[in-house]
């Protein structure tokens, strides 16, 4: 079963739908969606908020111009992306996790299991991981990069920065300059790359 909808001015209300493939679009309306299930979820405004609340999906995609991107999902692989509106979300992805944002700020906690990647270009971004997936990359240009990892995390991290600064809270070993390094703690397990031209870098403990 597919349910597809799209409005222009309207709001959208999802409730508790289970479809194979679930997908709405709105160009100035909100859209407000709680507890849908199915393989595939899309949901996409212009200037309209979307708050997208225990989704669950194989793959999600959620998606905003200028409007605001707030909720909670379970997914195997997620993007989220923004031009300017802020994104605000706690989720759970098993695989892939994209996030991006060119002047919006990003702000995701949750867990991830394989490949974590963020990318903004003036907007901040902060990643508060719960458990270390395969690998994380977040870049920036002119925004500020922060991840908050648990205490236990391992891994080998590289940063690169034309004019930004770099701060770690955990205990490294490996090259640590100012403008890039080659890290690692622990036993190295997670691979982290961090790169910005002009924002600050730092990786903290939760």
């Amino acid at each position: 079963e597919t349910v597809d909808i799209g409005v222009v001015s309207a709001s959208i209300s999802l409730n508790g739908l289970m479809a194979n493939s679930l997908s709405a679009h709105t160009v100035s309306g909100e859209i407000s969606a709680f507890g849908l299930q199915g393989r595939r979820i899309g949901l996409s405004s212009t200037s309209g908020r979307i708050d997208a609340r225990a989704l669950s999906a194989e793959e999600l995609k959620l998606s905003t111009v200028s409007g605001k991107l707030t909720g909670d999902f379970s997914a195997v692989n997620a993007g989220i992306s923004s031009t300017s509106g802020k994104i605000e979300l706690r989720g759970d992805a098993a695989g892939t996790l994209k996030l991006s944002s060119v002047s919006g700020s990003v702000r995701f906690e949750g867990t991830a299991g394989g490949s974590v990647k963020a990318k903004t270009t003036s907007g901040s971004s902060c990643l508060a991981l719960g458990t270390m997936p395969e690998s994380l990359q977040s870049s920036s240009v002119s925004g500020s990069v922060t991840l908050l990892l648990p205490d236990t995390a391992e891994g080998s991290a590289e940063y690169h920065t034309v004019s930004g600064g770099f701060d770690c809270d955990f205990p490294v070993t490996g090259t640590r300059e100012k403008r890039s390094g080659s890290l690692r703690c622990g036993m190295g397990k997670t691979r982290i790359d961090l790169s910005t031209t002009s924002g600050s870098m730092r990786i903290e403990k939760s």
